[in-house]
């Protein structure tokens, strides 16, 4: 038997407001902690995934696109001026600014920078690579990738760069004409 006393009723509604205050405050403790354990790669990946624009810092310079892939130290943009391959340890700032399109799942599994600077390699094509803090900058082809540091062959010949001290590499338009006549 059951008694509806007003005392048990007032305590009842008391305990229930505290226990709900204290499941708000251990979530927001949650959303805080899990918040501080993402890495970059991770806030990447979220963006490509739900179609949002990232805005990249290296010193003065900025990048702005889409990704279209991100994992571990790797995030490719698909920017203005063509596709970017951005290290994500040598950047200053990441920013979320916009959402332009649907996410798409990644489609392809490059794995890291340094794989992914050995796939450019293979192609005939120029990139300017832009070191940490914006400076320097160099136009060219990429020559060959090693454990720890990656050749690019300018107009004025190789310049051999860490990859530690690599930021982004982004792809530019070829002034040389690659239609071979037989």
């Amino acid at each position: 038997m059951s008694v509806n006393d007003p005392f048990d009723q007032g305590l009842r509604r008391r305990m229930e407001a505290r226990l709900k205050e204290e499941f708000e405050i251990a979530e927001s403790d949650a959303m805080v902690l899990a918040a501080r354990r993402k890495k970059l790669s991770d806030l990447a990946w979220e963006a490509s995934q739900a179609g949002q624009v990232v805005r990249v810092t290296v010193g003065k310079r900025r990048l702005e696109g889409l990704p279209v892939y991100a994992r571990n130290d790797l995030m490719t943009l698909r920017c203005r001026h063509g596709k970017a391959e951005v290290r994500l340890t040598g950047i200053d700032a990441l920013m979320v600014t916009s959402t332009e399109e649907e996410g798409r799942p990644e489609t392809q599994s490059i794995g890291s920078f340094l794989s992914r600077m050995g796939l450019l390699q293979l192609t005939d094509e120029d990139f300017e690579v832009v070191c940490i803090g914006g400076e320097p900058t160099f136009r060219g082809r990429i020559g060959h990738v090693a454990r720890d540091h990656m050749a690019v062959i300018t107009a004025i010949g190789q310049v051999n760069v860490a990859l530690a001290r690599l930021a982004y590499v982004i792809h530019q338009p070829s002034s040389r004409n690659r239609m071979r006549r037989f």
